[in-house]
């Protein structure tokens, strides 16, 4: 039996992986820190025999005694929210813990597959992207944290390859959704979807006309397991080449929730009867209290209450992922790149720019009122700053003596 070291194993992608290698008849030890990973996503895999767990963070000294022969690298913060919260935790464990694993693959004789990311491209200015494109990158904004170590991930991992002679393998991830995913990580399909199930509306910021590529998990997961059993070395996109808008993706969801809320009602209904009958009956002595808990907890799961979706049990975490996501956009609009003096010298721009304006604004400002004729000669006479001026407001016959009432002839 083959043995496979799986890492990030309670996270979304690494369970699926724990699954396939599983059902394949390997010895899967999957590691995981539990930094955003959870052992709820890896609970089933507890009647395998062949399935091993260590909790462990890969950044620091591994030491497996068995003998291994693959390595899948998947520990990582992947998470808009989560880049946020532990940037430098993302940094190390797509630095210090991918040289550990290659050090452990060396050491093993392992081939050992990366996973990478699209977002190694950055703000492509290239559509789609190739595993040509180098990328529009910037490594010192909020989002550098990420795309950086995976980056530095890549080159580590083909510096093992030409100068050890490791068996590895590089794939650059796109959009996947599927089952565990977490509803809050902040990416636009669970958060779309966590909306649905809690019944309101769905956000959609812009015109809704930004495309991505969505992958489903298991389509993912095949492309994984071909590619590590290949004997291709250099980094491979993996996702759906076909895109969809985002006004389209929350049109797509919003109308599947629609066609389940009419059977969805009936059930509800049916569920808050049979809880109300199972109430009098308990009353009565003829109904348990177990059977009345068993119809409040499927009436729970029909409604979709935010007490059973992970990531929203309480108002407070709630509002702290929304001022995550706030911080996370205000930081993405700003300039990062700009330094102190040039912020200094473009801020004493826009007050000579300013008082400019507020100068003309006050030459210019004339209240309409009695006085409004025998004002208006004195303020044209200030406007005119040059003879040229005054003579042209002379011939058009704005500049008047004081003592005429009105520049304007009665002709006129």
């Amino acid at each position: 039996m083959k043995t496979i070291l799986i890492t990030g194993a309670a996270g979304f992608l690494g369970s699926h992986l724990c699954e396939r290698f599983l059902k394949e008849d390997f010895r899967v030890i999957g590691m995981d820190n539990l930094i955003t990973g959870s052992l709820k996503n890896i609970d089933h895999l507890k009647s395998y025999a062949s399935f091993d767990f260590i909790e462990h963070d890969v950044s620091k000294h591994i030491s497996i005694s068995v003998e291994l022969d693959y390595i899948l690298h998947f520990a990582s913060p992947a998470s808009p929210i989560d880049y946020l919260k532990i940037p430098i935790q993302t940094l190390k464990v797509g630095s210090l813990g991918t040289h550990n694993l290659l050090g452990l693959a060396k050491a093993k004789n392992a081939a050992i597959l990366v996973a990478s990311t699209s977002e190694v491209y950055g703000d492509p200015l290239v559509h789609p992207q190739t595993e040509s494109y180098f990328g529009n990158v910037n490594p010192i904004g909020p989002r550098g944290v990420y795309d950086e170590a995976k980056r530095f991930q890549e080159a580590i991992t083909m510096a093992y390859h030409r100068f050890h002679k490791i068996d590895t393998k590089i794939i650059r991830i796109f959009n996947t959704y599927g089952p565990r995913m977490r509803l809050n990580d902040g990416r636009v399909l669970p958060a779309f979807i966590g909306q649905a199930l809690r019944g309101e509306d769905l956000t959609v910021f812009g015109n809704g006309l930004q495309t991505r590529s969505f992958c489903y998990v298991d389509d993912l997961v095949e492309g994984i397991f071909r590619l590590l059993f290949s004997d291709y070395n250099y980094p491979v996109n993996i996702g759906n080449p076909d895109e969809i808008t985002i006004k389209d993706l929350a049109n797509m969801i919003s109308d599947a929730n629609k066609r389940d809320t009419a059977s969805e009602r009936l059930a509800i209904k049916d569920a808050k009867r049979d809880i109300d009958f199972l109430e009098q009956a308990v009353k009565r002595g003829v109904a348990s209290e177990d059977e009345l808990q068993a119809a409040k907890e499927r009436l729970a799961e029909l409604q979709g209450t935010t007490e059973g979706i992970e990531g929203f049990q309480d108002r407070e975490s709630f509002e702290s992922r929304l001022a995550l996501q706030k911080e996370i956009l205000d930081s993405v609009y700003r300039t990062p790149c700009m330094t102190p003096e040039q912020r200094e010298r473009i801020n004493r721009q826009l007050e000579r720019e300013t008082k400019k304006k507020a100068n003309f604004a006050r030459r210019m400002s004339l209240s309409v009122s009695d006085t409004f004729f025998e004002n208006l000669p004195e303020v044209l006479q200030k406007v005119a700053e040059t003879s040229q001026e005054k003579s042209i407001l002379n011939q058009m016959g704005l500049i008047a003596e004081k003592q005429n009432k009105s520049p304007i002839k009665n002709n006129e």
